[in-house]
């Protein structure tokens, strides 16, 4: 009895000292760790930095063309101002082709599974530009000048609109899953520009009278004065919304490549509705 239970405890201890013994090929590798050359997934935590170039373009549209308060000025009290209240100005644009941008950017990601949320504040250096023409014209209900005469008043109105955006740049959220060491993601923050305008509007026309049998009886220019109206193109700040989305590449643990797209929109640069897109590649430094 003795003898079989000494027995059976040698067999149930063999495996572990096989496992200890010179030369025994012990577990399989499995069991000791990752296989060699399998690498850990990209740890996007943490701060970040970098630079960016890009190609970037602005357009922009009146905010109010049926109230463009530069012609309002000019006509004030006069039966054109009635009349142009219901002929809204045609508009034709020019915007400036594409222009380079330059930059940088930092932020802070937080990694939570496959999921990175963070914030990112970034800055674009690239003159952008923009103008559009407005015109109308119109005649004037008729009118009762006494004894019987009639005038009626034929009007032309031209405004023109113009920007140059400095620089720009957002303070904005983003949210990205992990593919690896490929990073997709979306943001929505706002945005900021140092932005000019000048607009100027000039007001011109004629009248002709009739008498009560319909016969002209007077006509001349119409006299505005004055006839033209500019506001000043002085630098301010003004704020919008900025949304995109763009894919980060991890490099190594450490430097990582960037692609993205930018759009912001600015609700009133002078009375002006301006939006910049920006396509823009980068290079960044994770602590």
């Amino acid at each position: 009895m003795r003898l079989s239970v000494a027995f059976a405890a040698l067999m149930l201890a063999a495996p572990a000292f096989a496992a200890d013994y010179p030369g025994s090929p012990g577990p399989a590798p499995v069991l000791r760790g990752a296989l060699p050359g399998v690498q850990a997934g990209t740890d996007w935590s943490g701060f970040y930095f970098g630079g960016s170039v890009g190609y970037g373009n602005a357009t922009n549209a009146i905010a109010n063309p049926g109230l463009e308060p530069q012609l309002q000025a000019l006509v004030a009290g006069t039966a054109v101002a009635t009349s142009m209240q219901q002929r809204p100005l045609i508009f034709t644009g020019r915007n400036q082709s594409g222009v380079m941008t330059f930059g940088g950017f930092l932020g802070f990601n937080y990694q939570s599974d496959d999921m990175v949320f963070g914030f990112e504040a970034d800055y674009s250096r690239g003159k952008m530009k923009g103008d559009q023409t407005g015109r109308a014209s119109g005649v004037t209900a008729p009118i009762a000048v006494g004894g019987g005469a009639t005038r009626y008043e034929n009007w032309n109105a031209v405004t023109t609109s113009n920007f140059e955006i400095k620089d720009s740049g957002t303070l904005r959220g983003r949210m990205g899953y992990t593919f690896g060491s490929f990073m997709p993601y979306l943001t929505a923050g706002i945005a900021w520009a140092r932005a000019s305008n000048e607009r100027s509007a000039t007001v011109s026309g004629t009248f002709e009278e009739y008498d009560a049998t319909n016969v002209l009886t007077r006509n001349g220019i119409l006299n505005f004065n004055p006839s033209t109206n500019r506001t000043g193109a002085r630098t301010k700040l003004h704020f919008g919304y900025a949304l995109g989305a763009g894919v980060d590449v991890a490099l190594s643990q450490n430097i990582f490549f960037r692609a993205e797209a930018i759009h912001s929109r600015f609700s009133d640069i002078g009375g002006t509705n301006v939006q910049i897109n920006q396509a823009r590649a980068s290079a960044g430094v994770k602590f």
